[in-house]
Formats: C-alpha cells, structure tokens, sequence
C-alpha cells in the first residue's frame, strides 16, 4: 500500500494528551527487546518513576495478560485513544485536500461538450486509500431528461427522454423517446414497446461497452486498484420520485441539503433482473445524493464510517478470502444514514464507540433479516440479489467487534509493513 500513514513509525504523534485512566493504579509493563516500537513508556502510569525493563527469558517465552481490557489500556497508553489516532491518520486536512482536488478535477471535466465526468465513491468523498476503486461517472449533457413533456423543442436542444415511473419496480422507470433520434448513438437504442419509443438499457450498454467497463491494473506489488466508468444519464429533478423524502424524522438533514439530493438523482442502464422489461428498465442510483450526505458528515460520523468499513472488508478478507463485494460501501453508508436519522444519541467523540457499535447492530439486523431498505426509497432492498451480503447472516452474529478488534483492525490497515504473524506478535508486546 503506498503513501499510507503508518502510525507507529510517525514522530509527530503526541500520545500524552490523549491519556485517560480508569484507574491510577493501572500500570504498563512493555517487552525489553521490541525496539522497533516507537513508543515505549518511560514511566509509570501514576508516577515519574523511572521503570526498569524486563529481562526476556533465554527461550524467549513470556507470560501473557489474558484480559482484553489490559490490552486495550496499554494500546491507549501507548496510541492514544482509538478515534485520536484514526483521527491523526485521516485528518481534516487531508480530507479536505482530497474533496478539493476532486471538486477541481469535475470542474474542468465539465468543459467537454458532449459529456462530463464526476469522481463517485470513497475518493470523491474525501477518503483517499490506494486499494479502494477508482469510480467515475461519465454524464452524458445533450440527454436531458424530464418528467413533463415539453411543449416546445428548440432546434439543436438535443435529445429530449421522458421519465415514465408508472413500473412495478421501486427504484426502475422507463424513459420515453420524446426527441433525438436522428443522433446515431439514441437512434441504435430505441425499441418499440407498447407503441410507445423507449431508450432500451440494455442496447445503451451494448453501444457503450468499450468506454464504459471496469478496467483494472496492478497500482503496486501489494495492491490492485480497479477504475470503474459508468455511463450515466441525468441528474433529474426527482421531486416525483422522491415524494416522502425527507420522512418527518429526518430533520438532521438541512433543507438545502434535502434540495441538493433530489436534484442529484441519476439514471443508470440497469434493468430489474426478473422483470420482462428489463431491458427498456432504467436504475435510478444515489451515488451523487450519498456522496453529498456523507460529505456533510462531521469528522466523528465520517470516521465512523471509515472504521465500519474496514472492519468488514478485514472479515471479509479472513473468512472468505475477497472484499469485492458488489455495493458494499453503499451497504455501509445506508446503515450510517438510518442510524444518524433514528438515534438521538450525540455523535460526540466521547460515543465514538457507542455509535460505532449502533452502526454495526444495525447492519448486523438489517443482513440477518434478509432486509436493509434503501435511504431514499425504502421500498427498495438493496441487498435482495447481493448474494455475498446475504451469505453473511451467520457470520454477522460472530463478527460484533470488541475494542481491541477494532485496535487490531487499525493496526492492521495503516502498519502496512506488518503482515498477519508479526501483527499478532506486535499486539502481543503490547502487554508483555
């Protein structure tokens, strides 16, 4: 992994403001020998004494503390608490660095003519990591579509779609030929249904398929990075679309914000899979409408986001050996946007635990149910015909995390030097 932050090898880390203790009696005892740990105590917890180390046995054997707690009070003794370090290691700044580059990067793609592209998932979103996928959304700017037929049409005004939402499918409609059809591109994709002229999804992917695929390559010895292209059409005025949204208790949401989302619906070429129209069926996706939600989050929420998902992409990678999982961190922010709309708990950094735990309950209840409603339509199941999700309902119950789960979760993302044995070993000074 290249140009990640490792916490154990980073002087500028102050670890002594962030001390708290249950106890003045709690002491730390630390292992002599393990001189590529930076951040070997001098002193006692409750003391200036001058702590002498121990001597390790010839065989190299030493005895072990068995409670998690002990190790949870000597990782905090020598990291500081859990939300400081993560917050050392995805910080304001950088966040805010990477949404600007990003936010400069739209803008100069929206000088094309015939298109423009938008940097989606985790990148646009401000959290930067060189294993998550690269996803960028190319919107087609001579497609308008429209949910009322226009009554006049300029010349030159391009390709005029109408959205049809009369389907038996939450979250699917149709779009209408209303005008374009001496462009090359609509002209192949149109199939009569009906009597009526429909923009087929499936004829669309087909014409597309050379630009708009997944293209991977090895980033570096350790990783493989994937940069996803998605043809999009849109964004549409989703007033009709989204009729409840927002729901009387989601006032956590501004109203400028609950504007910015309805105006940030897009239309992707993917039809309901067990519909006999699926082909002239478009998806309406809130890859846009998430991204703005999550980057209203505060610091405590966004990191909470950020752990949340990589704890399941470490179990993920342990118990069955992949994290390419289809839509997992859409999955993830679902779970974070019901959580934030039906707990009145603070999301101060003091509950970052707490929340975190809420976060992970209610993925764990929404994956065992078979059921996890969709923020914006909550009709919509998005993890019906995930199968690798929906594989995870015993699973789930055996992964609620302990804090010194998630200690070994951070260690093991950001010490990218430390493979799985010598991560163990490095836990295990901790308390030796």
């Amino acid at each position: 992994m290249q140009n990640s932050p490792n916490i154990l090898s980073n002087p500028s880390i102050n670890c002594a403001n962030d001390i708290e203790v249950d106890s003045p009696h709690d002491t730390i005892v630390y292992h002599a020998y393990d001189t590529d740990n930076v951040f070997h105590p001098d002193t006692f917890l409750d003391s200036e004494e001058i702590r002498k180390p121990l001597k390790c046995k010839s065989n190299n054997s030493v005895m072990r503390a068995s409670t998690e707690h002990t190790i949870v009070s000597e990782l905090t003794f020598f990291l500081g608490h859990l939300y400081n370090v993560l917050s050392m290691i995805l910080s304001k700044k950088e966040v805010a660095m990477t949404r600007i580059f990003c936010d400069f990067r739209d803008s100069v793609s929206d000088n094309f003519i015939d298109k423009r592209s938008v940097i989606g998932g985790s990148v646009g979103e401000g959290i930067y990591d060189p294993e998550d996928d690269i996803d960028v959304l190319f919107i087609l700017k001579w497609i308008d579509t429209t949910f009322e037929i226009p009554k006049t049409v300029l010349p030159g005004a391009g390709c005029i779609l109408i959205v049809d939402t009369n389907t038996a499918y939450p979250g699917y409609v149709y779009l209408k030929v209303h005008s374009g059809l001496e462009f090359e591109l609509i002209s192949k994709c149109v199939k009569r249904e009906r009597s009526t002229l429909y923009l087929s999804s499936h004829l669309f992917k087909l014409n597309l398929f050379e630009e708009a695929h997944i293209c991977k390559h090895n980033c570096s010895d350790e990783s493989e990075c994937a940069l996803s292209l998605t043809y999009a059409l849109g964004p549409c005025q989703a007033n009709e679309l989204l009729a409840s949204f927002p729901r009387k208790n989601n006032r956590w949401l501004p109203e400028d914000l609950v504007f910015t989302i309805k105006e940030s619906v897009l239309l992707v070429p993917e039809g309901y899979p067990d519909s006999p129209d699926c082909e002239i069926l478009w998806q309406l996706t809130f890859v846009l409408a998430s991204k703005v939600i999550v980057r209203s989050f505060s610091h405590v929420q966004l990191l909470t986001y950020v752990l949340l998902k990589i704890y399941i992409k470490q179990k993920l990678a342990k118990d069955f050996s992949t994290t390419n999982v289809v839509s997992l961190s859409y999955v993830i922010k679902t779970v974070m946007f019901w959580v934030m709309e039906e707990s009145t708990e603070s999301w101060a950094s003091s509950n970052f635990l707490a929340n975190f735990l809420s976060c992970f309950n209610k993925l764990a209840y929404c994956i065992s149910a078979g059921n996890m409603p969709d923020f914006f339509i909550p009709e919509v199941n998005i993890i019906e015909k995930n199968e690798t999700i929906l594989d995870l309902k015993s699973e789930i119950k055996e992964w609620i995390p302990t804090e010194k789960d998630l200690w070994s979760t951070v260690l093991k993302q950001y010490c990218f030097h430390l493979d799985d044995y010598s991560l163990a070993n490095k836990e295990s000074n901790f308390i030796l």
